[in-house]
């Protein structure tokens, strides 16, 4: 719909350039007249960063994770550093037969709610580290998991990237450098 295109990209343009009431005035429209909730993720993902640049990060989180949620992305926020551990193991177990060769030429993701879900993990990867420590790992192991789901992203290296880090972390240093150098 030619209308929708044009306040998406009213509020992308007035999202570039800092204009907050703009932003607002035009995120308002969207979700107050848009026909479904995939009308509405646009303007949602410039009012998350908004959010995200105006320091007011515990409800970007809040309006991400909800946004996740509506989008069939259900995180577990309350994962123990255990539970987090068998959740990595899991990850790599989904990774064990995939070469790098594979992964470099893995399939496009094509899903247009799992790309925006991809989207707002990614978004979500800044505040959490500046917040919420214990539920990055939860974000970063959802976005590896997608990218093997359903096909690569541009954010996809983002997901990798943070996971090496993460196997690194665990002294797993050899497939931690891996994960980071394919991304």
């Amino acid at each position: 719909d030619l209308s929708l295109e044009l306040f998406n990209c009213s509020t992308k343009s007035a999202y570039a350039v800092g204009d907050q009431d703009k932003l607002k005035l035009r995120s308002d429209e969207v979700l107050a007249f848009g026909r479904c909730f995939e009308d509405k993720l646009i303007v949602l993902y410039y009012f998350v960063s908004a959010l995200c640049d105006a320091c007011l990060l515990n409800e970007a989180i809040a309006k991400a994770i909800w946004v996740l949620s509506m989008l069939g992305e259900n995180l577990h926020q309350t994962s123990s550093r255990d539970e987090t551990l068998i959740l990595v193991e899991e990850t790599k177990k989904m990774l064990i037969e995939v070469s790098d060769d594979d992964l470099l030429n893995y399939n496009l993701m094509t899903d247009s709610s799992k790309i925006m879900a991809m989207k707002f993990l990614s978004r979500l990867q800044v505040p959490l580290v500046m917040t919420n420590s214990d539920f990055f790992p939860i974000v970063v192991l959802q976005m590896v998991k997608l990218t093997l789901l359903h096909g690569m992203t541009p954010m996809s290296a983002i997901g990798f990237v943070y996971f090496g880090s993460m196997l690194a972390s665990l002294g797993q240093l050899r497939e931690g450098y891996r994960f980071a150098n394919l991304a």
